[in-house]
Formats: C-alpha cells, structure tokens, sequence
C-alpha cells in the first residue's frame, strides 16, 4: 500500500526522474551557481566594522590638524577628543572644526542628537561638555 501522490511528491519525482536520465553536469551547473550566488550576495552584504565610523583621512589633513592644534594651544588629550568626535561623526576636513565656528557647531549638533538617540550616552555627554569648553577656547568671541 503506497501513500497517495502529494504534488510536493510528483515534483520530486519529476526532478529526480529529469536528473537521473542525463549526466551529471545539470547537477554540477547548478551547485556552481548556488555558490557563486551564495558568494556574490556575502561579497555584497559583508561589512568591516572599522568602516563604519572611521572615515580614512588623507595625511596632510591629519598633520594641518594637529599644527592647527599647536597653534591654538590645546592640550593633547583635547586634540585626542576632537579626533575621535571628528572621524565618529565625519566632519570632512577634520581641521574644519578648528577652523571654523560654523562646523564646530555642526560638530556638536551631532553630538547631541546621538545623544538623544541612544539610552546609556555618559560618554558622548562627558565629550559634549568637553567640546562646549573647547568652542568657548578656540571662538572666544
């Protein structure tokens, strides 16, 4: 006594029967294409965690920062800060903050509404205040 034929049954029937009258490069064709897809679709969907808040900054911006840095007196551990804040949020030049009020603002707009977004923020809020003294050092006016 045979179960009765469920069209899920039919179709494997009908592939292993397809499969089995021909050699095996059907079957060959098929695997290369699963993993090429398989391949092609990781290559897309991968990420490197150190691209995603780093952005590359090309040497001389780095070193007109830090003698931009000399200039105005800022100690190291606040050119270290504005570093990091600079390269997490983008500011493209980096020496854009420095240098002008207008970015600097921008600067810690962003600050500021990471801070909003995320829950346990004591970090970026420490760095806020950080950055508060630092405008009121570098733009006294």
């Amino acid at each position: 006594m045979n179960p009765p034929d469920t069209p899920f049954v039919k179709f494997a029937k009908a592939l292993r029967f397809h499969f089995a009258t021909a050699p095996y490069e059907m079957e060959l064709l098929l695997l290369l294409c699963f993993l090429f897809l398989l391949f092609f679709l990781w290559f897309l969907l991968r990420k490197k965690p150190d691209q995603e808040n780093n952005v590359r900054q090309p040497q001389a911006d780095v070193d007109f920062f830090n003698l931009v840095i000399l200039q105005k007196g800022l100690e190291e551990a606040e050119q270290m800060v504005l570093l990091e804040l600079s390269r997490q949020f983008r500011m493209v030049p980096i020496y854009s903050i420095l240098l002008q009020e207008s970015a600097f603002d921008k600067l810690i707009g962003k600050i500021q509404q990471e801070i909003a977004l995320s829950s346990s923020s004591t970090n970026l809020e420490e760095k806020l205040e950080l950055a508060q003294k630092l405008r009121k050092k570098l733009f006294p006016s």
